[in-house]
């Protein structure tokens, strides 16, 4: 589980450890008033990304938790 709003955050971060992860979502764009419309990524599934853990040594529930954007 992750932050709110933070799925990507998560991901990038899980990423650059050299976990496997998957974020389903999808883009759309937006215009809120009186600003630009600007490109979102909203999650199908708020709050969660699925992760594949390896065998490795390196590779434990515990760095996952640690990892900036996740939730525990």
């Amino acid at each position: 589980m992750t932050k709110s709003r933070k799925e990507d955050l998560a991901q990038r971060n899980l990423k650059a450890q050299g976990y496997e992860t998957f974020y389903p979502h999808y883009s759309e764009w937006t215009t809120p008033k009186k600003t630009k419309p600007r490109h979102v990524k909203r999650a199908y599934l708020p709050r969660y990304l699925f992760v594949g853990i390896g065998e490795g040594p390196k590779q434990s529930v515990y760095n996952i938790n640690c990892t900036i954007g996740v939730s525990t």
